[in-house]
């Protein structure tokens, strides 16, 4: 009986030694390319190098080493509004969030519940996010950055107190 279970098995581990590599080998030639994302889409901001002609506006400061302006595509008065962000990533909190908010903010710590996530800030250089259409088309709101790991806000401010600064083309 135990002669008859060991042969069974040697045969088993002989049979499974070839036939494994060789299902490892398809398979790995069987699976999709690699996913690769070559391009960040502009509804989750869009990086950019800073240039003599985005100085123009002027960067308000909401946080110790974050400012923000308010931009736009095409002419001042462009449907395509943008929020220009720029980072000092040594002295900003850690995993910060940009959400807008319609209605102005309380005195409570958390995100409230009606608030539009923009994306995500982070990096040592200037960001641009579109703004939501509904702060488009009025220009009312909040920006507010909320820092998800210490669960606290780093800072917030009116979409009206932001001066129109840098035409984009």
């Amino acid at each position: 009986m135990i002669r008859s279970l060991r042969r069974t098995h040697r045969w088993l581990f002989v049979v499974l030694g070839g036939v494994l590599p060789a299902l490892f080998a398809v398979a790995l030639l069987a699976r999709g390319p690699e996913p690769w994302l070559g391009r960040v889409p502009a509804s989750l901001g869009e990086f950019v190098r800073p240039r003599t002609e985005d100085v123009e506006g002027a960067l308000v400061p909401i946080a110790p080493g974050l400012s923000v302006r308010r931009a736009s595509r095409g002419s001042p008065a462009g449907a395509d509004a943008l929020i220009e962000i720029a980072v000092d990533a040594d002295r900003v909190p850690p995993d910060l969030l940009l959400y807008w908010c319609q209605v102005a903010l309380d005195d409570a710590s958390g995100v409230p519940a009606d608030a539009i996530l923009i994306g995500a800030v982070g990096g040592s250089s200037r960001m641009r996010f579109a703004l939501p259409p509904e702060a488009r088309d009025t220009g009312h709101g909040t920006l507010l950055f909320f820092s998800l790991a210490h669960g606290t806000r780093a800072g917030s401010v009116a979409v009206a107190e932001l001066a129109l600064g840098a035409v984009i083309e």
